[in-house]
């Protein structure tokens, strides 16, 4: 059994020149990543994971449907950016 959850791939943008007036989506962010990770530990079996797509338009029906199916059994607790390597630090 798997649960996805997703969040706005924006908040993981840390630059600071794109912080201003986005601090409380950047910790609300921060504290649903730590919900996904702290979730997946303790639910096993049951699957979490969340992903983040930068934007509405962002296809990310491929990676949800990796992250819901059997070939993911052994993935839990991730936070996985669908954002073309945009927020790659």
């Amino acid at each position: 059994m798997s649960t996805l959850e997703t969040t706005a791939g924006q908040a993981l943008d840390l630059r600071a020149q794109r912080l201003q007036g986005r601090r409380i989506l950047v910790i609300g962010a921060a504290a649903a990543k730590s919900v996904s990770r702290f979730v997946g530990l303790e639910w096993v079996p049951i699957r979490v994971n969340r992903i983040y797509p930068r934007a509405l338009d962002t296809p990310c029906a491929p990676a949800a449907l990796y992250l819901s199916s059997r070939e993911s059994s052994f993935v839990t607790g991730i936070a996985l950016a669908v954002d073309g390597g945009r927020s790659f630090h």
